[in-house]
């Protein structure tokens, strides 16, 4: 299970995710939608670690994600960018 605790992002006065409560439930398929600059890649770039939390935490399976606990959350998820650059033959 992954759970925001009032997790935002920002970057300096710009606000990339407001501070956001959110529970993506275990072995379901989740989608989210919403209009170009809304959070959605925010969201996964938190959830992957890839960006610090500004504002609150994120958990994933009971543990906090910090910069400790990140290695091991990581080697348990993947992550893929919506490209069509993977293969351009």
């Amino acid at each position: 299970m992954i759970r925001f605790h009032k997790a935002g992002k920002s970057f300096g006065n710009a606000v990339a995710l407001r501070p956001t409560d959110l529970t993506i439930a275990p072995n379901k398929t989740t989608v989210l939608l919403g209009l170009s600059g809304s959070g959605k890649s925010t969201i996964l770039r938190l959830i992957s670690g890839l960006l610090e939390p500004t504002a609150g935490w994120i958990e994933i399976d009971g543990e906090k994600l910090t910069r400790d606990s990140l290695p091991e959350l990581r080697r348990r998820m993947g992550y893929v960018i919506q490209s069509g650059d993977f293969f351009p033959h």
